[in-house]
């Protein structure tokens, strides 16, 4: 694969859209656990107004958003899809092409700044000087031994009526 302007803006546009939907599903955790913490604080009342198939419902729909949030960004095959795992395959390819100095025309120092592109390229090169296709393997592999078991909930109960699901 090759590296260029264009694959960058694409990368670019990628990284928003992951962030902003991972950015929800944190949300969506954290209002989670406080809808629990109500649920229990008032479950006998709950209970006896006949509100726990809502909140059963409420369960249902945030576990299906959160493993097919996951599922999403631990695939990589379909050829249209933004996905983490795709991004990091990408970027990978693209490793050895991808220098600091390239980087920094990207996101300059600025005067009086911190200097945070040395720490940030650094978490992705084991030289400073290119990306390492080997980190972002690394970073692949646990994102997708990390997605296993939720990936798996999600194509057997979620996306289809396996037998064995």
């Amino acid at each position: 694969m090759k590296f260029d302007d264009t694959a960058w803006e694409r990368w670019t546009v990628w990284i928003n859209s992951i962030k902003e939907d991972v950015s929800q599903t944190v949300n969506d955790e954290a209002l989670f656990r406080s809808f629990g913490s109500v649920w229990n604080q008032n479950a006998a009342w709950i209970a006896k107004h006949q509100g726990d198939r809502f909140c059963g419902f409420v369960v249902r729909g945030y576990v299906a958003r959160a493993a097919l949030g996951i599922r999403r960004h631990s695939k990589s095959k379909a050829t249209e899809s933004i996905s983490l795992a795709r991004l990091l395959e990408q970027i990978q390819k693209c490793a050895p092409q991808i220098t600091f100095n390239f980087y920094q025309t990207r996101y300059p120092k600025e005067p009086l700044g911190i200097n945070w592109q040395s720490a940030a390229f650094g978490l992705l090169s084991t030289d400073g000087d290119t990306i390492s296709a080997e980190v972002l393997g690394r970073d692949l592999e646990r994102l997708k031994q990390s997605a296993a078991a939720s990936e798996k909930f999600a194509d057997k109960v979620l996306a289809h009526l396996d037998s064995d699901g």
